[in-house]
Parts: C-alpha cells; structure tokens; sequence
C-alpha cells in the first residue's frame, strides 16, 4: 500500500512539474475536469455531500474559462497561487 508521503505525484511528478511552472499537457485539465465534474454530479444524484470535490470543480470551472483546457491538470494549481499571492516554484528539486 502506497501512502501520501510516498506518492508518485508528490515525488515525481510535482518535482517535474507544478515547481517548474511546466504546465505542458500530462493529464490535461479538460479531462480532469470532466472526471471530477461526473463525480460531484454522482455525489448529487445519491445525496453525498462533496464539499471539497465542488470547490475542486469550481477551479476546474475557473481554469476551463482561462483556456487553460490543454494543459496539464495541475495548472488549477495557479489559481490558489494567485489567491495566496505565491508561486509553486523550485526549479532546483
């Protein structure tokens, strides 16, 4: 079993990726938008509360509207950077 502290995504593709401000498509947000809007949507449908996965869908919502469509799914992270006033980056790891 694999935990958080020992993700893939928090050692490798974070490192590559979101701390090098390279948004290239991986998985791209369209797609993961789509996927984390059928889950709130099935949420809904069996009266699940999802609060964190709307505010989720939210970003995706946000980042779709900023034609950041094609690229990778971790450009909804700019968003909660422009908010925070802080930038992701350590070109460096």
């Amino acid at each position: 079993m694999q935990t958080d502290s020992q993700s893939r995504r928090l050692t490798e593709k974070l490192p590559r990726f979101l701390f090098k401000g390279n948004f290239e498509p991986g998985f791209a947000t369209a797609l993961a938008a789509k996927d984390v809007r059928l889950a709130t949507d099935l949420g809904r449908e069996y009266g699940i509360p999802m609060e964190l996965s709307n505010l989720v869908d939210q970003r995706h919502v946000e980042a779709m509207f900023r034609g950041w469509g094609p690229e990778d799914s971790d450009a909804v992270c700019r968003i909660q950077e422009e908010k925070a006033g802080v930038q992701l980056r350590f070109p460096n790891v």
